[in-house]
């Protein structure tokens, strides 16, 4: 066994900044790093360059809780390099399909409840979704789950088409759902 070690460098950017709390992040690429706050600002993160720049102003009712990017690589539909499309969560039961340039290419009504998590399947063509009144879905494949207690958090594990969910204090698998 051989150790392997991590570097970290950051670089600290003067402006932009978020004047709020930072709801979420999530990465695009290994020096690009997407932030959005409760200012609503989406804010792109260049590593390589040192830049950081305002991506889109978002409406003053949408709270962004999760942002996950569609994975890269083979999708059944087409090549996606890199990533170009993020699923954004919001607390007013919205999902957003927000482009890597900032637009927002599709707005769906998903839930009547805050949605608290939101992760793209392996292959990019499936949505699953944690809702705050007790219900895991599946976009695409239909499939929802009504639990017991409010859903804490979520994630798709692409090799085996499964999904754990946090209930309580409980961890639960659901296989075979994409």
């Amino acid at each position: 066994y051989k150790s392997r070690e991590m570097k970290l460098k950051l670089s600290l950017q003067k402006e932009p900044k978020h004047s709020e709390l930072v709801s979420c992040v999530g990465w695009a690429s290994p020096s690009e790093l997407y932030s959005v706050g409760d200012d609503h600002q989406i804010l792109r993160w260049d590593f390589q360059s040192d830049n950081t720049n305002q991506l889109v102003q978002l409406p003053k009712e949408t709270y962004a809780t999760d942002i996950h990017w569609i994975p890269t690589g083979n999708t059944a539909k087409k090549q996606l390099s890199p990533s170009d499309l993020f699923a954004l969560a919001c607390t007013d039961g919205k999902l957003l399909l927000v482009s890597r340039l900032g637009r927002v290419e599709k707005a769906v009504e998903a839930h009547k409840g805050a949605v608290l998590g939101v992760r793209w399947s392996g292959d990019g063509t499936a949505l699953l979704t944690c809702v705050c009144v007790c219900v895991l879905c599946v976009c695409c494949v239909c499939a929802c789950v009504h639990v017991c207690a409010c859903l804490c958090s979520c994630v798709g594990v692409c090799l085996c088409s499964c999904v754990l969910y946090v209930c309580g204090a409980c961890m639960h698998v659901l296989e075979h759902v994409y």
